[in-house]
C-alpha cells in the first residue's frame, strides 16, 4: 500500500471479517501497535494513524481488537489463549528497534499489559482499566438493584461481572492479568491519563494503582513526540 487512501480499503476490508489483527507496512524501524476498546468494533484510529503514516512514512502500523473481552482470552487469526497472542507480539515487535503501544480503555488495559509482557519501549494508555476487579465492583447498574443484576461498564457483549466465567476468558487469565501492578516492568516506560471522578472504569484510581512506580508517568502525551 502506497498511499492513504489504499491502506483504509485494506483495513476496512479486514474489519469486515472476523480477523483480530491487521498491520499495515513492513520493515521501518518503530512499530505502533493500537488496541482498539471494548467497544470499539473495528481498528480504532484507523483513519489518524495512517493519515500520520503516511505524512511521515516512517514507521509500521499493527492494529488488533478484542470487542468486549479485554484480550483475555483467544483472538481471531492469533490463536486461543493469551499466551498465543504474547508469542504473536513478540515475534512482531523483534522486528523493531522501537515499539510503543497505545490505547485507550480496554485498549489501555491492553497497551500496559502486551507492552510489559513483550518488551515495548513505550506505552501510552488513555483512561485505561489498572485493576479489573475494582472496575467490576464500581460498576453502575442499569437498572435498579431491585429490578435488575445487569450491570454496563462500557461493554455491550460482556459485563465485566462474567469475566472468568466465559467460555472464552479462562480464571487463570483473569486472575494473572486482573491487576496490572502486577505486570509493570523497568526498561519500558508508560505515560497514562485518566478521568478525575474516582469511581467507575476510567477514573482516577486506575492512575493512582500504578503511580508509584518510578516509570509510570501520570501525563498526557502527544504520540507525535515519540517519533522524532
Amino acid at each position: 500500500m502506497n498511499n492513504y487512501d489504499d491502506a483504509i480499503k485494506y483495513i476496512e476490508k479486514q474489519e469486515s471479517t472476523d480477523i483480530s489483527f491487521v498491520k499495515v507496512g513492513q520493515g521501518a524501524k518503530k512499530l505502533i501497535v493500537g488496541f482498539a476498546s471494548n467497544e470499539h468494533h473495528g481498528f480504532e484510529r484507523k483513519s489518524s494513524l495512517m493519515k500520520l503514516k503516511y505524512e511521515r512514512n516512517d514507521f509500521d502500523v499493527l492494529y488488533l481488537r478484542n470487542s468486549g473481552k479485554w484480550y483475555l482470552g483467544g483472538l481471531s487469526g492469533i490463536g486461543k489463549t493469551i499466551n498465543h497472542t504474547i508469542a504473536f507480539l513478540k515475534k512482531e515487535f523483534s522486528k523493531y528497534d522501537d515499539v510503543i503501544t497505545i490505547g485507550s480503555s480496554a485498549g489501555g488495559y491492553a497497551s500496559i499489559l502486551f507492552g510489559s509482557e513483550c518488551s515495548a519501549n513505550t506505552v501510552i494508555a488513555y483512561i485505561p482499566q489498572t485493576d479489573l476487579e475494582y472496575s467490576i465492583a464500581n460498576c453502575l447498574p442499569i437498572k435498579t438493584e431491585f429490578e435488575s443484576a445487569e450491570m454496563k461498564c462500557g461493554a455491550e457483549e460482556l459485563a465485566p461481572a462474567s469475566l472468568g466465567q466465559s467460555k472464552i476468558i479462562s480464571f487463570q487469565s483473569f486472575n494473572k492479568y486482573k491487576n496490572l501492578r502486577n505486570v509493570i516492568v523497568p526498561h519500558t516506560n508508560y505515560y497514562i491519563t485518566c478521568q478525575d471522578n474516582d469511581n467507575g472504569i476510567h477514573g482516577k484510581y486506575h492512575c493512582e494503582n500504578l503511580s508509584d512506580f518510578k516509570n509510570v508517568y501520570i501525563k498526557g502525551v502527544d504520540l507525535v513526540q515519540f517519533l522524532n
